[in-house]
Parts: structure tokens; C-alpha cells; sequence
């Protein structure tokens, strides 16, 4: 895995289904990744593998999400929401943060489709 933020054999993607609208794709992997992020409220842990700041938990230390929202533009009007997830193994300096899982992560790129 990549020390930081980067593209890795750790890396993963998923497509969500193409819509007319570019807004609306990426309101829909919005409201999906805020509803996977609400089911996983109580562990923190899990929620600051999506990054920091991160309220009642910590709210000074920042560290940007690793994942990625692309809106595509295909043929015929059509669009499509690329969410990638690019881990790194060093994820913050603060030693409290150094061994992050990513699986909640990984869980939440791997139920998109």
C-alpha cells in the first residue's frame, strides 16, 4: 500500500448505474454514502477512516477523505458517479490514527453498484 493518498494495488472503484441527470448521479451516491455513514455512527473508528475533522470525535486534526467522486458524461446524455477509494498506509501523524482500518470503507465501495 502507498504511504499516502494514491493509486495502489489497495485501490478499489464502483460505477453506480448511469442517469440524464449529472446532478442526479451525484446526488445518489451522496445520499448513499450518507446513509452508509449513519449505519456506522457508533464506532468511530470506522467513521474517521472516512476522514477528519469528525465531530465528537475530533474536531481539530484534519485528514481529507480517501475517497474520490467523479461524474463521467457518456453517450447519448447519459452520466455516471465513479466513487474510487485510494488508501494509504500512513494515514495521519497522530499515532492515535496510524492503524486505521479501511474496511467500512471498502464495505461501502463494494455496495454501491
Amino acid at each position: 500500500m502507498a504511504t499516502f493518498t494514491a493509486f495502489n494495488k489497495e485501490c478499489s472503484y464502483n460505477i453506480l448505474r448511469p442517469t440524464n441527470d449529472p446532478r442526479k448521479s451525484l446526488g445518489n451516491a451522496g445520499q448513499k454514502y450518507k446513509d452508509f455513514r449513519s449505519s456506522i455512527n457508533k464506532n468511530w473508528r470506522e467513521r474517521v477512516s472516512f476522514g477528519l475533522p469528525l465531530q465528537k470525535v475530533d474536531e481539530r486534526n484534519r485528514r481529507s477523505s480517501p475517497l474520490f467522486f467523479h461524474v463521467q458524461a457518456l453517450a447519448d446524455n447519459q452520466f455516471i458517479t465513479v466513487v474510487f477509494h485510494l488508501p494509504a498506509s500512513q494515514f495521519h501523524h497522530d499515532k492515535k490514527y496510524q492503524h486505521i482500518n479501511f474496511n467500512a470503507v471498502r464495505q461501502f465501495v463494494g455496495e454501491l453498484a
